[in-house]
């Protein structure tokens, strides 16, 4: 097992950190790289226990400040997997994480962003972890404008009905297309939600929100 930490540093840019991830380009990098040796011998196991041990570098300390060192945890790290990013539900083991991935190649991204955020124009598409009385029930949260909606991953159609307006007028003609179009990504994005994993909001072009964006 091997993993690569990057640590981005990001702030206003007209760029994005790729033409899907809607994250500042990342205009300074620190990267660290840990060997399945390095992390036995070290006694790391988990995600939290290889942070604790990558912010006690002088070189990170000087970079991120108070605020950055206090939200320097497992909470806030990605894992670049496939063309999105999956955060942390709970602090998981090293090994789980691999296994679950089908992966001995970890890449962790951690982001500090400055600036104004950018905002999502039209719909989004977000996968939420910890509904408890869904869990039994794949869908997907569709919103605009402060209306939402569910819709099944299984059927594509709506769970709360009646619609409200915009969603009602645009059910046909760009609500079940996408979700058409998206739907086996989508529903890989809901197992890994019920693994402990937190995926990315979805827009209607495809382009992923997380918090920092």
């Amino acid at each position: 097992m091997g993993i690569c930490f990057h640590l981005y540093f990001c702030g206003m840019s007209e760029r994005t950190f790729t033409e899907k991830i809607v994250i500042y380009e990342p205009n300074y990098t620190i990267e660290q790289t840990y060997t399945g040796g390095d992390l036995e011998w070290l006694g790391i196991c988990t995600a939290g226990e290889l942070m604790e041990h990558i912010k006690q570098s002088q070189k990170i300390q000087e970079n991120l400040g108070d605020w950055g060192m206090e939200n320097f945890t497992w909470e806030h790290i990605y894992i670049l997997h496939q063309d999105y990013m999956l955060g942390l539900d709970e602090d998981k083991s090293l090994k789980d994480i691999c296994r679950h991935l089908n992966t001995e190649h970890l890449e962790l991204a951690w982001f500090q962003v400055g600036g104004a955020s950018m905002q999502n124009q039209g719909y989004t598409f977000t996968v939420r972890s910890k509904e408890h009385n869904h869990q039994h029930l794949p869908h997907v949260h569709v919103s605009k404008g402060g209306v939402e909606a569910r819709y099944a991953l299984d059927t594509l159609e709506p769970i709360d009905v009646p619609l409200e307006q915009p969603l009602k007028r645009d059910d046909k003609k760009v609500i079940r297309p996408f979700l058409e179009k998206n739907q086996e990504r989508l529903k890989e994005m809901w197992r890994h939600n019920m693994n402990g994993y937190c995926t990315p909001a979805l827009s209607e072009e495809g382009k992923q929100f997380y918090p920092e964006s």
